[in-house]
């Protein structure tokens, strides 16, 4: 699995940008934490270029007025569905996180679950054949 976590985000002027990730990783779990441009209006978060891993316990949180907040779920657009507790990203996706004005820095850490059990793939496989 090749990490390259990164952000873009556009500014009010419609300037897309984009920063790499100060990245600390220990024993399957992983930090993100960037630093962006206060005047943004979309942010969008990509963990690899490449799919098919599963990630438990993910929080987002943002910096904002010196305080850090955590990010709700609802918040976050393109997220895939919950198995067990574990969030398991099939094919590389941008997570659309909708964060308010004055946001300094974005946090973002979990826990790397690999290999993923095989019940959980029968329950990814099983949900692809009902669409």
């Amino acid at each position: 699995m090749t990490i390259d976590p990164k952000i873009k985000y556009k500014d009010k002027q419609g300037k897309i940008c984009s920063n790499d990730a100060n990245a600390y990783y220990k024993s399957n779990k992983f930090c993100h934490r960037f630093k962006i441009d206060k005047n943004i209006i979309e942010c969008y978060y990509s963990l690899s270029k490449y799919g098919f891993y599963g990630i438990k316990n993910l929080n987002i949180c943002i910096k904002k007025d010196k305080k850090w907040k955590k990010i709700k779920n609802w918040q976050i657009e393109n997220l895939p569905n919950k198995i067990h507790n574990i969030y398991v990203f099939i094919e590389p996706s941008d997570l659309k996180i909708n964060i308010p004005n004055n946001t300094t820095e974005i946090l973002i850490k979990g826990k790397f679950i690999c290999p993923l059990k095989s019940k959980i793939l029968k329950k990814i496989m099983l949900k692809g054949e009902k669409k």
